[in-house]
């Protein structure tokens, strides 16, 4: 099973993680569009930024400023036959 993690760190601390399980008869992109509108709500909450900006962090994966960072993280759980 993937899994994409949306971490929020500061000063070397992590402030949360929102995980979200992608599921082989789920369909990703539905996936997709959930942690980029909870990535871009997280850092809209930090700075003001444009649409432009804004799609640039979402693309790399990530937002840093100030010993702050808010990434994606995709990473993967062999749950096994079951």
């Amino acid at each position: 099973m993937r899994i994409i993690n949306i971490v929020e760190v500061d000063d070397n601390v992590v402030l949360n993680i929102d995980s979200f399980p992608v599921f082989e008869e789920q369909l990703s992109n539905d996936v997709a569009e959930e942690v980029e509108e909870l990535f871009k709500d997280i850092v809209s909450k930090k700075i003001d930024a444009n649409d432009d900006e804004m799609d640039a962090y979402f693309k790399n994966g990530v937002y840093r400023s100030n010993g702050y960072s808010c990434s994606i993280v995709l990473s993967y759980l062999d749950i096994g036959d079951e």
